[in-house]
C-alpha cells in the first residue's frame, strides 16, 4: 500500500501535520487526498457497487448506534509505482549476483 487517508468527508481541520507526515507510513487526510487524487481514484463499477452497499450497510448500523463520528480508513495502492519498484528490486538482485561471481 502505497498511502493511505482517513476520510471523514469535512475538509475542516482534515489535512496530516507535519508530524504525521514525516512518519515512515503517514495517515493522510480529506484535504490530502483531494490534493494527491484531485481526479479522484478508479474503481471497477463491480468494485464501486460492492463498496457503496457495503457503505449504506455500515452507516445503517452506525445510525442505529447513534454514532455520528467515523471516517472511512482508504488504502491506495499504486500499479505504476509497484511495477517500477519491482523492476528496481530485480535490476539490484542482478547486480548483487554480478558482484558475487567477480568474487
Amino acid at each position: 500500500m502505497h498511502q493511505k487517508y482517513d476520510l471523514k468527508g469535512s475538509t475542516y481541520k482534515r489535512k496530516a501535520n507535519k508530524y504525521e507526515r514525516q512518519k515512515q507510513s503517514p495517515t493522510y487526510k480529506d484535504l490530502d487526498f483531494i490534493e494527491h487524487h484531485p481526479e479522484g481514484i478508479y474503481l471497477e463499477m463491480e468494485t464501486y457497487n460492492a463498496l457503496i452497499k457495503t457503505m449504506q450497510r455500515d452507516c445503517r448500523v452506525l445510525e442505529s448506534f447513534k454514532i455520528m463520528d467515523y471516517s472511512l480508513l482508504v488504502g491506495v495502492h499504486n500499479l505504476d509505482q509497484s511495477a517500477k519498484e519491482k523492476e528496481e528490486r530485480h535490476r539490484m538482485q542482478a547486480e548483487q549476483a554480478a558482484l558475487e561471481q567477480l568474487q
